[in-house]
């Protein structure tokens, strides 16, 4: 049995747009994790306040894409509930929870101690949906996508 990790809430805290309004699934229609990496240098709150404008401000989204971000000491928030159908990687958003690592892993190493936490939350959300670990991916599996994401410094097999 997986352990819960501690988990910080911020979802409430994070920018969001005033009229749109993501979707509810049942979580028994979740099959993957997806992991991804911000693709911008830096770490914190600040950081995922400046994800989540983003994605509200520029790509007109209902609120930030990630259902989870992993900051490099290894603190994991969630910032998005299990139930939305939030996007991270088109045409699988509505079966997949979205996990961000905060960092830039095309051009720095991802530090072990964020490494350690995302696996920790990935296994136990294995574990809540009854998923297997190879349905953990980093986005850049996925059909269709021609991005590096979660970074080329991240071994997807070596995660698993």
């Amino acid at each position: 049995m997986v352990e819960r990790p501690e988990i910080s809430d911020i979802s409430g805290e994070l920018p969001r747009h005033r009229r749109r309004k993501y979707r509810r699934r049942k979580l028994s229609s979740i099959r993957y994790i997806v992991v991804h990496h911000g693709a911008v240098p830096g770490d914190g709150r600040e950081r995922l306040l400046a994800y989540a404008r983003y994605h509200v401000e520029h790509n007109g989204w209902p609120g930030i894409g990630y259902h989870f971000s992993v900051a490099k000491d290894g603190t994991i928030y969630r910032t998005q509930p299990l139930d939305v159908v939030s996007y991270h990687v088109a045409g699988y958003n509505s079966r997949s929870v979205g996990v961000v690592l905060v960092g830039h892993y095309d051009v720095e190493d991802p530090p072990e101690e964020q490494l350690a936490s995302a696996r920790h939350l990935c296994a136990w959300l294995c574990e809540e949906l009854s998923l297997p670990p190879e349905n953990v991916r980093g986005h850049r599996e996925f059909p269709g996508v021609h991005k590096t994401c979660p970074g080329l410094k991240v071994d997807m097999e070596a995660f698993r």
